[in-house]
């Protein structure tokens, strides 16, 4: 429930970076330089967050994990085109296949439901939401010469039954009037918080 990369750091050694990487891809996380799409990192420390990766595929990834290891393919919706009326019925046709086993799935969903009730994201169970929610923030470091981080929270509700998968990221973080340096748990949770809200109490 609690942040520890050394811990991850040793368990990444001994499963090995290759298979971590071809996880992460079979899950729905791409690399990429630049607009380009690039092999995500093979090296020790991947598990990090070292890959420049997009938001819609961490979203992506973890909604995999949400729905115990079934992968879909992510889509937008550009726009609506209509009359007056404005009730409107789309149902997508995903292409899903099977990522990873349902018993790993569940594993991770418990891991990281203890994130939100116990652990960095403990704030995301403060609020309206009454059912249980998985997830994980993530701090990212970058040559700031301030000290500024990434905030990252990603993460599905309900996690007993997930209706949303989310992935907040808020770039250049800064101190807080406290002096402290903002987090994925202080900063991007409450946001991501907010979105499962919507969805899910709507």
């Amino acid at each position: 429930a609690q942040s520890c990369n050394t811990c991850y750091a040793r368990l990444n050694l001994d499963i090995g970076p290759k298979k971590t990487a071809q996880m992460a891809k079979e899950s729905g996380v791409r690399g990429w330089n630049g607009t380009k799409e690039a092999p995500l990192s093979t090296v020790g420390t991947n598990t990090f967050g070292t890959d420049s990766v997009k938001v819609i595929d961490m979203a992506n990834a973890y909604a995999t994990i949400g729905a115990e290891g079934r992968r879909s393919d992510p889509y937008f919706i550009a726009s609506v085109d209509g009359g007056e009326s404005f009730d409107y019925h789309y149902e997508a046709k995903p292409n899903v296949r099977r990522a990873y086993d349902d018993a790993v799935a569940r594993d991770a969903i418990q891991a990281m439901n203890a994130v939100t009730t116990r652990g960095t994201a403990a704030k995301i169970a403060v609020s309206g939401l009454d059912r249980p929610v998985a997830g994980k923030t993530g701090t990212a470091e970058f040559d700031d010469p301030d000290g500024r981080v990434h905030a990252w929270f990603t993460g599905f509700a309900p996690a007993d039954d997930p209706q949303v998968a989310v992935a907040v990221v808020v770039e250049d973080v800064g101190r807080s009037a406290s002096g402290e340096t903002g987090t994925g748990g202080s900063v991007a949770a409450p946001i991501a918080r907010s979105m499962m809200e919507e969805v899910i109490t709507r």
